[in-house]
């Protein structure tokens, strides 16, 4: 009898980069530079605050942020805690959001601050989308009500997974 096929995913694959070669720049976005090992550090620990918040395996992570490292610090966050991410547009109005949370089951949020007042109108009888994330894009916007703050998420989380 073979032996089962052993399961990866592209987070398994990153970690193998990540580990060949960490020094290396793995991103870079305007002047912001990050080698794989700080972005392995960077994911881990979204995927440890997104495992302390209940989200797990086969749970839709929405992504609704602008371009930069932390949409793929996300990405991989899913994929390491073998949760769905769901790519959502920033330039969604509130109908449009409402419709995509609801049809795509949505769990977890992580979005542009900027955007909390489109999210918070949008979110409103969604029960099943039980945590949200907000990153800090210095637009002034308040939070919506009981949205973390991505880097206090990673600050306090494991670097591990």
């Amino acid at each position: 009898m073979a032996d089962a096929p052993t399961e990866y995913n592209l987070a398994d694959l990153f970690e193998s980069v990540a580990e060949a070669v960490p020094e290396r720049v793995a991103l870079v976005c305007g002047q912001r530079r990050l080698t794989y090992a700080q972005l392995e550090e960077r994911a881990n620990r979204l995927a440890n605050h997104l495992l302390g918040a209940g989200i797990g395996p086969g749970d839709h992570v929405g992504i609704q942020l602008f371009n930069g490292t932390e949409y793929v610090e996300c990405m991989l966050a899913a994929f390491k805690i073998r949760a769905v991410p769901i790519n959502i547009n920033y330039r969604y109005v509130t109908a449009e959001l409402q419709h995509i949370f609801r049809d795509a089951d949505i769990r977890a949020l992580v979005h542009q601050r900027e955007l909390a007042p489109r999210v918070a109108e949008a979110i409103a009888g969604l029960p099943e989308l039980r945590h949200l994330i907000a990153l800090d894009d210095s637009s002034g916007a308040h939070p919506v009500l009981g949205a973390i703050d991505y880097d206090q998420a990673l600050a306090k989380a494991r670097p591990r997974v």
